[in-house]
């Protein structure tokens, strides 16, 4: 969940790593994201698997442990967009099985989780200056 809980607060409640062993992690892999540019995601880990987003609305799963790619979406977005912020992608949602996403050409997707398989899409105008660069919020009614 973007934030972690629905009032977005950055913070987890883990207590796994802490203010006594933080001094010790190392890196244990590290992977580039397409399309080579630099990206502020924050990646959302579920059943060991990691999904970030980085611009032009790529999207990666990898494995947690190994860093190992699962699957890659590469959208391929119109000329006609007229706005910077497709390098701008901060996020996505996970909902049951679904990653979703909003696109730089202003759609909203789903994709299937382990496969990355286009589930379903809507566009929301395609003006070419409309779009988002933070993750949609998903809501559930309880």
């Amino acid at each position: 969940m973007l934030g972690g809980t629905w009032s977005i607060g950055n913070y987890s409640p883990l207590e796994q790593i802490n203010r006594e062993n933080v001094n010790s992690l190392q890196l244990v892999w590290a992977r580039q994201l397409p399309p080579r540019r630099p990206a502020g995601t924050s990646p959302i880990v579920h059943n060991g698997i990691m999904y970030l987003v980085s611009p032009n609305d790529a999207i990666l799963a990898v494995d947690a442990v190994t860093g190992s790619r699962i699957w890659e979406y590469d959208r391929q977005l119109p000329a006609s967009i007229r706005h910077h912020y497709s390098v701008a992608k901060r996020g996505l949602a996970l909902y049951g099985d679904k990653i979703f996403t909003v696109t730089s050409d202003n759609a909203v997707l789903a994709l299937d989780a382990l496969t990355g398989k286009l589930a379903w899409e809507t566009s929301r105008g395609t003006d070419g200056y409309v779009a988002n660069t933070s993750g949609p919020i998903i809501a559930n009614a309880f």
